[in-house]
Formats: structure tokens, sequence, C-alpha cells
């Protein structure tokens, strides 16, 4: 049986795991939440390892056999609608999954300062870049089931296109504005080369600038950019093989951080399924399958000289669920164009084909729009004035056992 699901270690974790259970274990599994928490510990551990721990920002894994990619599907992922990906890179956008885990706190400590994040929701997608597969993961403050969640993500998504932050406490997967500057400067000397523009390349991804300029400038031009981006992300380039899945100001993983990660992961579900009664011995556990995999995750860093003296850490602690209050003071912190942002994007990823602009709401009814979607309610927007351009707002009133709406109730 070992021979016929996979081999090697693959195949001696499931045959445990079927030992265990065939020894009379009545197993108290963890939930797919339980894990999916366990696989953002991880990832956050491996950042800190490599000394790029953020507050904001995304993974891009190298997963060559896909089993990380198959693994996240396996812990109750659904299909959703995001706005990353969608850039000049990938003709299609790849197709967006989310994944909801368990309430927790990340405390990042970055050069003396403490920033806590709370996450809820896993975002990710796969791909292919130069042959190999790769995972793109990002973890969000919130999903996109449930009314809150759809609001409180709306609200998130919002503050973010306002604000402002250095480059070490964002590492999102977009292409810095400051290595398009550098690139197309590096690059105007360039004639147009076909239908390939310095302009469009810098629309890309870092990689895709890199190579430009290597065949158009020189080696020692594109070496020139590789040390800029490098120097402002923090990154040396020759421990990520020249940057050459890069795609903005990510984390990257390689794939042999890739394998500890599900070597871990591994550990922590064969943990689970054993005879252990206690939540704090199996949470007890699942922390030591992590240390193993921090240390193992800084003996890497350590031999590709990735870092100097660290300044970086990161701590875990659960977290509760956000309450009526917080979604409330949240929806009311906000700015008037962040209100109109946040209705926006839920209208957007509603799909009612409807065009929508911003400037036609004011801040009363977008904020009063999020506080009936969260309440539970279906608000419409309907033009009240065509000359003023103006929406008012309505909610669609639904029968409580499902059925067409019975009408629209004017506020």
């Amino acid at each position: 049986y070992q021979r016929r699901v996979r081999g090697g270690k693959n195949g001696k974790w499931l045959c445990d795991w079927l030992i265990a259970m065939g020894n009379g274990c009545s197993s108290d599994s963890p939930s797919e939440a339980d894990l999916a928490r366990d696989l953002l510990k991880i990832l956050f551990t491996a950042t800190d390892a490599k000394q790029q721990l953020f507050s904001s920002g995304s993974w891009i894994v190298q997963d060559r056999a896909g089993l990380l990619f198959n693994l996240l599907l396996r812990l109750g992922a659904y299909e959703r609608i995001s706005s990353h990906l969608k850039t000049a890179l990938f003709e299609l956008q790849p197709t967006q999954y989310g994944l909801d885990i368990k309430p927790t706190n990340i405390a990042v400590h970055l050069d003396g300062q403490k920033i806590v994040t709370q996450y809820q929701h896993l975002l990710f997608a796969q791909f292919r870049l130069h042959g190999d597969q790769m995972v793109f993961i990002k973890p969000e403050r919130y999903g996109t089931r449930g009314m809150s969640s759809v609001v409180m993500h709306a609200v998130t998504y919002a503050q973010t296109r306002f604000t402002s932050a250095g480059d070490k406490l964002h590492r999102k997967e977009h292409v810095p504005e400051y290595a398009k500057t550098q690139f197309l400067r590096m690059a105007q000397s360039v004639s147009r080369q076909g239908q390939v523009t310095a302009e469009s390349v810098a629309n890309t991804a870092i990689f895709a600038m890199i190579q430009f300029l290597g065949e158009n400038c020189g080696e020692d031009t594109a070496r020139s950019f590789q040390w800029f981006v490098g120097e402002r992300l923090s990154v040396d380039p020759g421990a990520e093989m020249g940057f050459q899945y890069r795609l903005g100001g990510e984390v990257f993983l390689h794939q042999s951080t890739t394998d500890t990660i599900l070597e871990a992961l591994r550990g922590i579900e064969l943990e689970y399924s054993k005879c252990i009664k206690s939540p704090k011995q199996r949470e007890e556990r699942a922390a030591e399958c992590i240390r193993q995999a921090t240390l193992s995750f800084r003996e890497s860093a350590s031999s590709a000289n990735a870092g100097g003296d660290r300044t970086t850490g990161v701590t875990f602690t659960e977290a509760n669920q956000d309450d009526a209050c917080v979604i409330r003071e949240a929806v009311m912190q906000l700015s008037a164009e962040e209100a109109k942002s946040a209705v926006m994007r839920i209208l957007a990823e509603s799909g009612d084909g409807v065009e929508y602009k911003e400037e036609w709401l004011d801040e009363v009814t977008a904020k009063d729009y999020l506080e009936r979607v969260w309440q539970g309610q279906t608000p419409v927007l309907e033009r009240v004035s065509t000359t003023e351009k103006q929406w008012g707002l309505g909610i669609l009133l639904t029968p409580r056992n499902g059925g067409l709406p019975l009408g629209i109730l004017e506020v």
C-alpha cells in the first residue's frame, strides 16, 4: 500500500497514520481551519527566517509537484473573486481560491516596531512560471463568506488603497513604483523591439525587467537593476537565483522551503491523529513541529547568507471573531473616499452587470450601504436624478424562504 500511494516520506506518513487509526485510536482530528492556521504560522516562521516579515503582503511559493496547492484545496477551499494576479504577465487571471482559518493574531517585530494583525483567511492561486508550478498565497484579515466578512473585506481593501507604507512593511506581488521608474530610466535608450516596449515590460514582473535589460542593455545593467531592487527590498538577489521568479515585492519561497513546510504539516496531522485527549497537549505537539521547521528555515537562511544581525521576530496568539461593535466602528471610521471605495468593491464582486461609478455616491449613502449589508439586508442602489448623477439607497425585500424578491423599500 505504501508503494501504491506514493512511496518515500509521503507513503510512510500515510501508513503511520493508518496504523495509528487501526490500533483503536478514536482520533479527534483537527478541523480544516486548524491546519490552515498552522500553515499560516509556518509560512510566517519561514518569512521570519528570511528576515522579510510584513504587516501586509503575499508569498510566491515554488511548488513543482503541486503538493502544497493540493493541500490547500483539501482544507476546504472555495473559488472566489480577487483583484490579484491581473497583470500583463498572465493572458488570463489564474483561478482564485479562498480558505477560511481560525482567527489568529500575528505580531510582527520589525526594527523595533511591533505590528499586530489578525488573519482569518488565505487567498491563493496556482500558475506556471518558467515551467514550474507556483502558488500565490496572501493572508487576509477577512474572507468573502458571510455578510460581516464581505463588509470587512471591502473595508480593508479600501483602507489599503489610501495607505502608504515602507517597503519592509508591505511586501506584495505588485511591481513597486520605484522599480518601474528605475527600470524605465535604465531602458530609455532602447528602441522599440517589435511589440515589446520597455513600458509594457514594466507592467509585468521584476524578472521580466531583468531579462529585458540583459538582452537590450547588457548583463552589467541587468545586474545593477537586480541589486537596486534587492537593496530596496533588503533581499540578496544571489540567494533567490537572480530574482528569476520574482514578480514584485512579495516574499519568494524556494522549493526546499516548500518541502520543509509540507513535512511540518504532515507531522502536525500525524500528531493530531494520535490518541491525545487534551487539546492543550495537541497544540503543544503542533507547536513542536512548527519549532522544528523554524530551526530548519533558519539553518537554510544562514547557509545562504540571507541576512546579518536579526532585527525581526514573529509571535502568534489566538483571536476572537470581530463582533458587531467592531464592524460598525470600522465602517464609521472610514473616510468618505474609503467608504465609497468599499461599496464599489462589493458592487464589483456582486456581478449584477450594472456599471456603477464612485462619484455617484456620497459618504452617508456609502456608509449606510455597508451597514445594511452587514445586517444581512440586500441593498440596491437606484438612480434618483440622471441630471445630478446621484444614487439613492433601497433595500431589496426577499422572502425568508427564498424565491423572487417581493419589491424594493425606498430609504
